[in-house]
């Protein structure tokens, strides 16, 4: 027989209280939690209102916030309060969380599924988490505010105070083939989500200014910066924007900033040293596609450099670590083979020794269908997405095996986490690191 669950005042009263309510918290099932709930409602009557009996909500909240992050939704069936401070004022605890450094990144990815699939699933976004930490995938739910077959693409993501935000987009119907990549455009939103990572709520936010699809996007000093992009879908180089804006989280309001000197689509924002940078694009002139703008916040103007990006096709990613602006790829090949480092000194990007590879080269009869990469401490992840053909009962169709391998840039080496099979899905957008 099972042992019973003990209630809540029976685990504070044991020695080394912190470590054992964080490792008995983090063991509990759905179920279990509903017991000690229960069990621990009767002593809570005493102190109506607190997190935990006897103690303090300050010292409550630094118990809560040693809890590993997966055991976060856990945490909320215990009781009304937990529920409460775990949901609704996610502030304190996230603050707590990034004081005593238990604070967790986790990186986000958005799918809808493919082909046949379309036909047993909703068709619109759902995110998925990925724990580098304990090397697991986390489902975090659909897109709030899409129909069926409505699928939102080319948006800007991006993660700041433990929320995960989605700005702007394209709206598309998909429909149902085979392949997989039949879209039909709607419109360009302007429309920002956010997802409290802690809370596991989305939230409706102010609207940018201007509706935007393929622009580039970072975070800066706790604000979210956005630059480029496109208003329409049609005459795609005279639909650019030279518009950029920043949005203040606080006071929940978005802020226009001075314009770039050209208008840019199918750029790319990151963040170095405090400066935001939009690098490569589209543009009218092709002379300035290989250039790079860089916003200085704290003198409010724009610096354009030439020739930083060095290539005529715009990037697909650059993600900054450790100082160091890191590619892997571009818009039409999103792995090249290796991984380049831009030398701020020698003005050009350099191939990282030992970083040659062929990414799910383990994998036999796959086709490679994306790859995008994160960067977490000093490695870089990359997540890609192979397409698979069964050969059991004559079932050839295509089904998603994806792979997760890090790269440790400053030795050079490589290390791979065992591939897993999925249902047959397409990645939305590039990943987004999330740390709450």
């Amino acid at each position: 027989m099972a042992a019973p669950v003990p209630g809540l005042e029976q685990i504070l009263e044991e020695p080394q209280t912190y470590d054992h309510v964080r490792h008995k918290i983090h063991g509990l099932r759905l179920s279990n939690a509903r017991a000690l709930a229960s069990s621990s409602r009767s002593s809570a009557t005493e102190d109506v209102g607190t997190l935990i009996p006897k103690l303090p909500d300050s010292v409550a909240l630094h118990c809560l916030a040693r809890v590993p992050r997966s055991a976060l939704p856990l945490l909320r069936c215990v009781c009304r309060s937990w529920n409460r401070a775990l949901s609704t004022n996610t502030r304190d605890i996230a603050s707590v969380r990034r004081e005593i450094g238990t604070a967790e990144p986790w990186i986000y990815l958005s799918f809808s599924p493919r082909g046949d699939c379309i036909q047993s699933q909703r068709s619109s976004n759902y995110f998925t988490a990925f724990d580098p930490g304990s090397n697991q995938w986390h489902s975090v739910g659909w897109l709030p505010g899409l129909e069926r077959l409505e699928v939102l693409k080319g948006y800007g993501c991006v993660g700041l105070g433990g929320k995960l935000y989605v700005l702007g987009g394209t709206l598309c119907i998909k429909e149902r083939d085979f392949g997989g990549g039949c879209h039909r455009d709607l419109r360009v939103r302007s429309e920002v989500l956010a997802y409290d990572c802690i809370g596991g709520r989305w939230k409706q936010c102010a609207s940018m200014r201007k509706a935007r699809v393929d622009f580039a996007c970072s975070v800066s000093g706790g604000r979210v910066f956005v630059a480029g992009g496109r208003g329409r879908l049609d005459h795609e180089n005279a639909a650019a924007m030279a518009s950029a804006e920043v949005y203040i989280p606080e006071l929940d309001r978005w802020e226009e900033l001075p314009d770039m000197s050209i208008t840019r689509y199918k750029c790319v924002g990151v963040t170095l040293k405090g400066k935001f940078f939009v690098i490569g694009g589209y543009t009218i002139e092709t002379l300035h596609r290989s250039s790079v703008e860089i916003y200085d916040p704290s003198e409010r103007r724009w610096e354009r450099r030439p020739g930083m990006w060095a290539l005529d096709i715009p990037p697909y990613e650059v993600v900054e670590l450790q100082g160091k602006l890191y590619r892997s790829g571009d818009q039409l090949n999103h792995w090249r083979g290796s991984i380049d480092v831009y030398d701020e000194r020698l003005k050009m990007w350099k191939t990282i020794r030992g970083s040659n590879r062929r990414l799910g080269e383990d994998l036999q009869c796959t086709v490679r269908r994306y790859v995008t990469m994160a960067g977490i401490d000093s490695y870089l992840l990359f997540f890609g997405g192979h397409c698979r053909v069964g050969d059991r009962s004559g079932d050839h169709r295509p089904f998603c095996l994806e792979t997760v391998d890090a790269f440790q840039a400053p030795v050079g080496r490589w290390c791979g986490l065992d591939p897993f099979r999925s249902s047959c899905r397409e990645l939305c957008s590039s990943c987004c690191v999330v740390t709450a």
